[in-house]
């Protein structure tokens, strides 16, 4: 039986289509990215019957499927007992990708961060259709790379690849070494087994620290920080100006501590963000004495902006 010409052309384009990588995969794209530890977390946006949902979600090579959180998805609205959309895009591209198992999120909640994070997950339906690159400068970013265009091997998981996300920690331990992902870029193949850290920070300003200028820990209730420690290099400088061990932060920069996520509060202490930090801490704690106080990134010194106040003196002979 002879095929009319018209059925012939229509096949052949059709075969010819599917030897063309299509649009979607296509595109090399960057995504505004949180880092949480070593995880990261980007924006996606649902649409479903000419609605959009824009939600945060996780990145997660450890998972195999994507996910939405039932409950965090009832919170912004969403009417349907499905998780099924009609398109996905990540910074206005679309994806390809259309249903999403239903699992509840894992959420980075306070006091390590002012705002809960994520309704869902991308997991490896994705993901290993890409070659992420991980950039943790500034701005904070992931660009999504087509990993090539033949048949994914069968990958149940890499064995400890949850390590490389974790929430808790910027330490990440592969293969014997320990980088640090809050400062090196590193770049994610799943398709090919490829993973790898690049030895020098990147997108890192000039002046900024290698280490933050103090470390901390949040106090529970008001939120501010109590630093646990200076860099040694600033201590005597800091003593100075009235701020060391044991002092009470409550704003950088003019913003209250306690409207800022850890990751936030990270890159203001490493100098990511401005070439100077601005810092109000409690002089006396009890009596909420505030102090401010200046740090300059490219000179290393502090300058003191509102004088640490001083107690009256008492006359003992009155």
């Amino acid at each position: 039986m002879r095929l009319p010409r018209t059925k012939i052309r229509v096949d052949a384009l059709l075969f010819l289509l599917t030897l063309i990588p299509s649009a979607v995969e296509a595109q090399i794209f960057h995504t505004p990215a949180r880092r949480f530890g070593s995880a990261y977390s980007v924006k996606m946006t649902i649409w479903r019957d000419s609605f959009s949902y824009v939600i945060p979600v996780w990145v997660r090579p450890d998972r195999a499927e994507s996910t939405l959180d039932p409950g965090q998805m009832r919170l912004i609205g969403w009417p349907y007992k499905d998780f099924k959309a009609d398109e996905v895009e990540l910074s206005g591209v679309t994806i390809l990708l259309r249903n999403f198992k239903s699992e509840r999120s894992d959420l980075a909640v306070s006091p390590e961060f002012a705002k809960n994070c994520c309704m869902g997950s991308i997991g490896r339906d994705v993901l290993e259709k890409y070659r992420l690159f991980l950039r943790p400068g500034t701005p904070t970013h992931i660009q999504w790379e087509p990993s090539g265009h033949m048949e994914a091997p069968n990958v149940p998981r890499l064995q400890g690849l949850e390590a490389l996300f974790s929430v808790n920690s910027p330490k990440v331990r592969w293969k014997g070494e320990v980088s640090d992902a809050s400062v090196q870029e590193w770049v994610l193949d799943l398709r090919f087994r490829y993973i790898k850290f690049f030895s020098d920070p990147t997108e890192v300003r000039p002046n900024a620290l290698r280490t933050p200028l103090m470390t901390f820990d949040f106090l529970p209730g008001s939120r501010h920080l109590s630093v646990r420690s200076l860099m040694a290099s600033e201590v005597r400088g800091a003593a100075a100006v009235g701020l060391r061990s044991g002092s009470v932060v409550t704003e950088l920069n003019g913003q209250s501590v306690s409207s800022l996520d850890r990751h936030d509060i990270v890159e203001l202490l490493h100098g990511r963000k401005s070439g100077k930090l601005q810092i109000a801490f409690l002089s006396n704690p009890l009596k909420e004495e505030k102090s401010k106080v200046v740090f300059d990134f490219s000179n290393h010194a502090f300058t003191q902006t509102q004088p640490v106040p001083t107690p009256a003196r008492r006359d003992k002979n009155p």
